[in-house]
């Protein structure tokens, strides 16, 4: 379950001048580089779909791309403008990495605020050697550290985001598809410091929009495909929700037990053990458990799911299309965590809300 995708908040860029800490200037000078050359790798996708030197892999890749560009502006409502018609090739595996830390007895990550955008619950760096030293010095400070790599990302339409190499590597048009969905929504709603919400909603419209996606396309085989993967995605979060809340309840003592804590992500490995049993070997979790198991690593896990039935649940109970919903959501006063709470569990009559939308 490694996480996909991010968001990079360009605006904390516009304040690098008034900083005079050393190690802010260096942060803010890799990520203003590192940004500026994503933005000069990009090339026209429709220049290199008529290149005959382009490989047909990557053309059949990007007329899909293209597709469900246009799919997502035309049918589900997202921004229609220049994200993600052009092209850019980062020459690597990931565009930026991630790093998240924890401290030893909490599941509350370590924030990272900034001018203009808000609190964020990770750092990234365009440079896996600069994200490595980054969480080898928390680290030495006492943290626990996650670190991962991120195939996208959304400057939340302060440039024209491309489609990166990353984003394809996959080979999987689903993956690709459920990518821009929820970059794009990123643009729609985003709530300053709100990173648990943020992700979430991200989620789950990126979720409902490739099931309309699939429906509308008539594609019964990706259907079943990922109705599987997401009974398998609610097995597998309500395995680590399970051990999430034990270990709160570890840490919520005056003094917690180490071997306990140990005994829970024991525990953790060894149900996802018996969950692929039952699964017949599907390994699509492998990869998470592959770096150690920590209090950072869950603290990633709750940001992006924590909220993602919730809104879900929603959205099905509006009755609203999905243009009208995001509208609706955008124009919302979610600026504090009560109002978002109210907003998406307390019970409200969608309908009376349509013609306020035109």
């Amino acid at each position: 379950m490694g996480m996909k995708h991010c968001v990079i908040l360009i605006a904390v860029l516009l304040s690098a001048a008034s900083l005079s800490a050393c190690s802010s200037l260096r942060y803010y000078s890799q990520a203003i580089a590192g940004q500026w050359k994503v933005l000069q790798a990009r090339e026209d996708i429709a220049g290199l779909i008529s290149n005959p030197e382009t490989p047909d892999a990557l053309v059949d890749q990007l007329i899909q791309a293209q597709a469900i560009r246009r799919y997502a502006s035309d049918v589900l409502g997202l921004p229609d403008n220049d994200s993600y018609t052009q092209y850019a090739d980062v020459q690597r595996p990931y565009v930026v990495w991630n790093v998240v830390a924890a401290p030893l007895d909490s599941l509350s990550p370590l924030r990272h605020c900034f001018p203009f955008a808000g609190c964020v619950v990770y750092r990234g760096f365009f440079q896996q050697g600069a994200a490595q030293a980054y969480a080898d010095s928390l680290q030495q400070q006492g943290y626990e550290i996650y670190l991962y790599g991120v195939r996208a990302y959304s400057t939340l339409g302060w440039f024209d985001d491309p489609i990166l190499n990353t984003m394809l590597n996959t080979g999987s048009e689903l993956y690709l598809a459920g990518l821009i969905f929820h970059e794009l929504t990123h643009q729609v709603v985003y709530v300053k410091g709100a990173s648990e919400f943020n992700e979430s909603f991200a989620t789950a419209i990126e979720e409902l929009a490739l099931q309309q996606w699939l429906l509308d396309k008539g594609r019964t085989d990706l259907q079943q495909r990922q109705l599987r993967g997401q009974q398998r995605q609610q097995q597998f979060f309500a395995l680590v929700r399970q051990h999430r809340e034990r270990l709160l309840d570890i840490y919520s003592q005056p003094s917690f037990n180490q071997t306990e804590k140990k005994a829970v992500y024991t525990g953790l490995v060894s149900g996802y053990e018996s969950l692929k049993q039952e699964w017949r070997g599907y390994s699509a979790y492998d990869h998470w458990f592959e770096s150690q198991l920590n209090n950072a690593k869950l603290a990633v896990f709750s940001t992006y799911n924590t909220q993602v039935d919730d809104i879900k649940a929603h959205y099905h109970s509006c009755g609203l299309t999905m243009p009208q919903y995001l509208k609706w959501v955008a124009r919302a006063k979610l600026g504090s965590e009560s109002l978002r709470r109210d907003f998406f569990l307390n019970s409200v009559q969608c309908s009376d809300v349509i013609n306020s939308l035109d």
